[in-house]
């Protein structure tokens, strides 16, 4: 038996048949907001759009995963169901037409029916097709090259530096079963950092960002506890606010900055659970940011297992187990043939992360470039909102819970602390607030409350007057001086605002007759 591969297939197309295509693009659908890998689908709101967007939206978000050489969020089964049913309908909806209607209805329909595009697809490429190939690929490479050159030139991202501290890898945490990540042990660093110069970090062998070890206790301690804000991310050893808080005490306390970069409140009381024992602080300093409402609530990232607090669950049990999310709508087969290609790709990808800025700049602004109105939940801004639904409340009732387990925690083992507010960038340079929120969060800024968070958080202990003063921000006193508060490139503090917030807080250690 001998198989013939055709050359070429060739698809006639009515023009009736793509006028209803155009026209099915804006049929009006409800469907839930696109956070099947952010929250759970039977708890992602429902929106209005348009059948155009709904699937547009899916297929930019295969390409941009395919773009980042990631490709974890491509196993959710929505994206092949959106791309099968899309392929399907052409096909179907062509061949019905140009059957079917040609037969039965031509007499009526025939200035339509008559009128076809021919679509020729190519099996075996010809010279032609190459030569297109070849020239869409060095095209998209010249694009390449001057994106590479205006980065480098413009918008410094810290690329890793050739050198005596390279690392395999720039990323300073490490997976951790439980807290989902945790700082590297015994890790060394210098890269460029948000300010365009070169910083160094060094972690001891706990994993706390510091050049010493923990020796024996000899000064009262004072543990840092945050996200990348306390570990001091885009800035040298000597810029960090444990750096400058213990200037600011005379070297009569030891501080320890326990920070991870990308941490939010529920990790930071589970690092604290794990490390007191090595740590035993008299005094705990536990930061706060906007973006710790979200993660607290939303499931995994890009693949990165973390824990959460499900809109379904008890809040203190979840976090007794050390509840994780594996999503069980993936075959095995499935993940593993994508657990394979990951393999494939790291050894690239961290290549590009080290030596390329335009990627570092696609890679690290991902969740920017798809914060879009359909994903108005992929961004934390929603915090600022006025609006009041099921998911805002919960991501507010959330934070109060575990603040509340960090004040047991504190009394069970008799430690002084407070909790401190740190402002957003967007909350002290406002003179882009109003198109930021337009562009990227479609939330118009008069719905915005700056105030909110804080005003929730302190809400928390309202009953309880003692607890509610261990709560403050540090946007006042951030208001004040405003400029020159945050890196040049980015949205971490410059050593000026890590300076300031050690005074601040030394200020707020003598309220509570501590110093």
């Amino acid at each position: 038996m001998k198989i013939t591969i055709p050359k070429h297939i060739e698809i006639k197309i009515s023009c009736l048949f793509l006028i209803l295509l155009i026209l099915a693009f804006f049929i009006p659908i409800q469907h839930k907001v696109h956070c099947q890998y952010l929250l759970h689908l039977e708890e992602c709101p429902k929106e209005h759009t348009f059948l155009g967007f709904f699937v547009g939206i899916h297929l930019f978000e295969v390409f941009f995963q395919i773009l980042i050489l990631e490709w974890y969020p491509l196993l959710y089964p929505h994206i092949y169901i959106i791309l099968f049913e899309f392929i399907f309908g052409i096909l179907a909806s062509n061949f019905l037409i140009n059957t079917l209607l040609r037969t039965r209805f031509a007499k009526f329909t025939n200035a339509f029916l008559r009128r076809e595009f021919l679509l020729r697809i190519n099996l075996i490429p010809n010279k032609q097709t190459l030569l297109n190939v070849f020239l869409l690929i060095f095209s998209i490479l010249i694009c390449v090259i001057i994106l590479e050159v205006f980065t480098r030139s413009y918008l410094p991202q810290g690329v890793q530096l050739k050198g005596e501290f390279s690392q395999e890898s720039l990323n300073p945490v490490m997976p951790d079963d439980i807290i989902g990540w945790i700082n590297k042990p015994n890790y060394s660093l210098m890269k460029t950092g948000e300010n365009a110069y070169i910083v160094k970090s060094n972690h001891n062998s706990l994993g706390l960002r510091s050049e010493t070890e923990l020796i024996n206790k000899t000064k009262k301690r004072i543990l840092l506890i945050g996200d990348s804000f306390i570990y001091g991310e885009g800035l040298d050893q000597n810029e960090t606010l444990d750096y400058f808080l213990k200037k600011e005490l005379n070297d009569t306390y030891e501080v320890i900055n326990s920070g991870v970069s990308g941490y939010y409140t529920l990790q930071e009381y589970m690092l604290l659970k794990r490390s007191y024992d090595a740590t035993k602080p008299d005094f705990v300093a536990v930061s706060i940011f906007y973006n710790d409402l979200r993660h607290n609530i939303f499931p995994s990232l890009s693949g990165t297992k973390k824990p959460y607090v499900s809109l379904n669950s008890d809040v203190i049990k979840l976090i007794d187990e050390q509840y994780k999310r594996e999503s069980k709508r993936v075959t095995p087969i499935i993940r593993k043939i994508f657990d394979i290609l990951n393999k494939i790709f790291e050894k690239p990808k961290d290549f590009l992360l080290r030596y390329s800025q335009a990627f570092n700049f696609v890679y690290k602004d991902r969740l920017r470039f798809l914060a879009i109105k359909d994903e108005s939940y992929t961004g934390d801004v929603f915090v600022f909102s006025n609006k009041k639904n099921k998911i805002i409340d919960y991501a507010f009732s959330t934070e109060c819970e575990i603040l509340k387990l960090f004040v047991s925690f504190f009394k069970e083992k008799n430690i002084d602390y407070v909790f401190f507010y740190i402002p957003a960038r967007i909350e002290i340079e406002n003179k882009s607030i109003a198109a930021t929120f337009n562009q990227y969060y479609d939330l118009p800024l008069e719905e915005a409350n700056f105030d909110r968070p804080i005003k929730e958080i302190k809400t928390c202990f309202v009953e309880n007057s003692k607890e509610e003063s261990s709560i403050f921000s540090l946007k006042d006193k951030f208001l004040e001086v405003k400029e020159g508060l945050y890196n040049t490139h980015g949205n971490h503090w410059s050593p000026k605002a890590t300076n300031l917030t050690a005074k601040i807080l030394k200020e707020e250690l003598q309220k509570r007759n501590f110093t």
